[in-house]
């Protein structure tokens, strides 16, 4: 096995500059997509043709009621005795007195 993976990896030090040049890519393409997705995006969206994303049949799709996750507040408690059992007990009556909120 070792020896599999040194053949199949061997051309790294045998070949730096294709290293270089593969990494340099690699490095490139991923700053596009964090940087600027859209570029990356348009590039399958134009490869699809109007005909075809015309011609899809909508009847085909599961009947699913889409739905949203929210959050309306965000709680942040700081202790340094989260996990004593006074630290328990108030963290258990806090989530009581919040469940009794609408």
């Amino acid at each position: 096995m070792q020896q599999q993976f040194g053949n199949a990896t061997g051309w790294i030090v045998s070949r730096p500059l294709l290293t270089l040049i593969l990494l340099a890519t690699v490095t490139a393409f991923s700053c596009v997509g964090h940087f600027s997705p859209d570029l990356i995006w348009d590039l399958f969206r134009q490869s699809k043709s109007v005909e075809r994303i015309e011609s899809l049949d909508t009847e085909a799709r599961p009947d699913v009621d889409s739905f949203q996750l929210q959050s309306h507040v965000v709680l942040v408690a700081q202790s340094d005795r989260f996990f004593s059992p006074d630290g328990v007990a108030a963290l258990r009556s806090v989530v009581a007195e919040l469940e009794k909120q609408d």
